[in-house]
């Protein structure tokens, strides 16, 4: 009889990219001594790199498109929490506010969501592997300037800070820690 092994943690891997970034990104902080654009261009070097990694990997090795290879390694997601950082930085600096305050403008928040739409339509391999994972990320930060900056999306500001999804969010993390081993219980 085959046995099938089930891995309940595997997903823990995420956690391993958060610390990761945890230890080096504070260092390199340090080290441009927290100037707003400093941080924003290393921000800037860590969205692209990983995009440019994953283009050159496919091209290299597409037999890798259909494994977790692109999706389970740091150095190929590390853009997924540095676009927070682009923005976080983006906040401290004149030009910086001004791109968030076009950013949150109904165009581009429009376009966003078409992406973001487009982005979860699109289930070709090459394109989930290696544009979709910054393009997410880059979304997300849209969609978190437009709430969080802009009264003109005050309809989500208010769905997004109700009882029930506030409740959701609390437990968001113990969800997604005990998800895969309950669902093997």
């Amino acid at each position: 009889a085959h046995v099938t092994v089930t891995m309940p943690f595997t997903h823990f891997w995420s956690l391993s990219i958060e610390e990761q970034f945890y230890i080096f990104f504070p260092a390199l902080v340090l080290l441009l001594r927290a100037r707003p654009a400093s941080v924003a261009a290393l921000a800037a070097v860590a969205c692209a790199v990983p995009l440019a990694l994953r283009l050159i990997g496919a091209a290299r090795h597409p037999e890798l498109l259909d494994t977790e290879y692109f999706y389970l390694r740091t150095e190929m997601r590390i853009d997924s929490i540095a676009f927070g950082v682009l923005t976080a930085a983006l906040c401290e600096m004149p030009w910086g506010r001004a791109t968030i305050r076009w950013l949150i403008q109904p165009p581009p928040v429009a376009a966003a969501t078409l992406l973001l739409v487009l982005c979860f339509a699109w289930r070709e391999p090459y394109f989930r592997e290696t544009l979709r994972y910054t393009l997410l990320a880059a979304i997300i930060a849209v969609g978190m300037c437009a709430v969080v900056f802009s009264g003109r999306y005050a309809a989500a500001n208010f769905v997004l800070n109700t009882r029930p999804v506030v409740w959701i969010g609390r437990l968001s993390y113990s969800l997604y820690v005990w998800h895969l081993a309950a669902g093997d219980a």
